[in-house]
């Protein structure tokens, strides 16, 4: 499995290097991580999904997941085999990946080896956040292509991604996005800088943060108290600091291009595939406001990593569309470098991800 992981990787990434694109090796690539996915065993988690499946779950649909819950039971009704479940889930989430990397980057393969250096391996413990994310990039792509009632189809697709994963409901955030060009955003700006400072004040009061918290106990005591339990103070500034490091690559690969310093309302939509840089900046900018949460609690770390998608295609734009190849590329090994890290390489992680994820495929033999 190892060994033809590094294959799929590798080809993807020589093939996004030297500018070109090849829809063969993506299909492939594709039917390859669903083999992936679905014979996946012993990760930490699933055996999690397969009891909930053999045996029901029921805080699914209290927690307000009713999509994924009610897939559970037609999917057992119909007799699906708990590898046929996974499929199904797998192309889904998949499905949304392809069309929102299809749809908006120019060199999709790069794209593509980027999300095998960290994503991919994530995507294979939270499933749930997986499939969620698919149907959450389906909704991105209408806020990029900008056509006739986006709006209405963006609000349908995250609540329908919050059906699948509950905190998705929290990017409808996107919709305050500005038509005005960049040099004349300043309540954006704004944005982002209040919730640096505030965050950084959770920082140094996460300590006294727990007792006002618990006062909430009546919406979920259980919910609260995980939470608090997985207190964070420095590991959610690193998060903070990888967003900002790319939002920061993206501003400055944005002003490279010189493609617009005018003050006119942004043309959105695709005929210039350089705007998805901007918008991913717009965008980038909001989500700072996403900090706190992540600070006061690492469980709120994904809401900053469902973003990582977004952030890979906006940097292959910038690779194709600047003189300066270094700082995209750079930027995007250092994005997913520090993620992979900090998610996967502790002992503990390695023991239960990475090691049956590439010894313990039921379909590849192991090595």
């Amino acid at each position: 499995m190892l060994y033809i992981y590094i294959f799929f990787f590798v080809a993807n990434l020589l093939v996004g290097l030297f500018h070109r694109k090849s829809n063969l090796l993506i299909l492939i690539t594709n039917i390859f991580f669903i083999i992936f996915f679905v014979g996946s065993r012993n990760v930490i988690d699933l055996e999690g999904y397969m009891d909930h499946y053999a045996y029901g779950v029921d805080n699914y649909f209290v927690g307000g997941q009713v999509i994924f819950y009610h897939f559970i039971i037609v999917a057992k009704a119909i007799g699906l085999s708990f590898e046929g479940y996974r499929f199904v889930l797998s192309v889904v989430g998949l499905a949304g990946y392809y069309y929102f990397v299809k749809k908006l980057s120019p060199l999709p393969n790069l794209v593509y080896a980027a999300y095998m250096g960290y994503l991919l391996i994530m995507d294979d413990v939270q499933i749930r956040n997986f499939v969620g994310c698919g149907v959450f990039c389906v909704a991105l792509a209408q806020i990029y292509t900008h056509e006739r009632g986006w709006r209405i189809r963006y609000i349908i697709l995250v609540i329908l991604a919050s059906l699948v994963h509950s905190s998705f409901w929290i990017y409808l955030i996107f919709l305050i996005l500005p038509k005005a060009d960049l040099s004349n955003i300043k309540h954006i700006k704004i944005i982002g800088l209040v919730s640096l400072v505030f965050s950084v004040a959770i920082l140094f009061t996460r300590g006294f943060l727990n007792d006002y918290i618990m006062l909430f106990s009546f919406v979920d005591e259980e919910k609260l108290l995980r939470y608090s339990e997985n207190a964070t103070r420095y590991g959610g500034a690193v998060y903070m600091v990888v967003h900002v490091f790319v939002t920061f690559c993206i501003w400055w690969l944005y002003q490279r291009a010189n493609f617009h310093r005018s003050k006119a309302t942004v043309t959105y939509g695709l005929g210039n595939i350089q705007k998805v840089l901007q918008i991913s900046l717009l965008l980038d900018i909001i989500s700072m406001v996403l900090f706190p949460a992540v600070v006061f609690s690492i469980t709120f770390y994904r809401l900053i990593r469902n973003v990582y998608l977004l952030n890979a295609v906006a940097l292959s734009v910038g690779y194709i569309k600047t003189r300066n190849k270094a700082l995209p590329v750079m930027a995007l090994f250092l994005y997913t470098a520090v993620f992979f890290y900090f998610d996967l390489t502790s002992l503990d992680r390695i023991n239960v991800i990475l090691v049956p994820m590439f010894l313990d495929n039921i379909y590849i033999s192991p090595l």
